[in-house]
């Protein structure tokens, strides 16, 4: 796909992105999952995530998000269409 050939184009360069992004994440809004959680959705999408939104993010960062588990839920908040523009 189109997001896939991106990734292969710019992997080092995103996962750097991502390293870093999720370092910063944590800084602000701490290892909480629900404010995280919370926090990124309405910072990346500009609104609540659904139930199920909660329920999937929360089975991603786990208990106490570390910086991959981060890394793993920015990566698909990325994927999200409404995420995207394609032009």
């Amino acid at each position: 796909t189109t997001l896939e050939a991106m990734d292969l184009n710019n992997g080092n360069i995103l996962a750097g992105m991502l390293d870093r992004g999720s370092e910063a994440v944590l800084k602000r809004f701490g290892a909480n999952p629900a404010s995280l959680i919370q926090g990124l959705y309405l910072q990346a999408l500009s609104r609540q995530p659904t139930d199920e939104e909660i329920q999937i993010s929360s089975e991603v960062l786990g208990v106490t998000p570390s910086p991959a588990s981060v890394q793993d839920f920015l990566w698909a908040l990325f994927m999200l269409p409404e995420f995207q523009l394609i032009r």
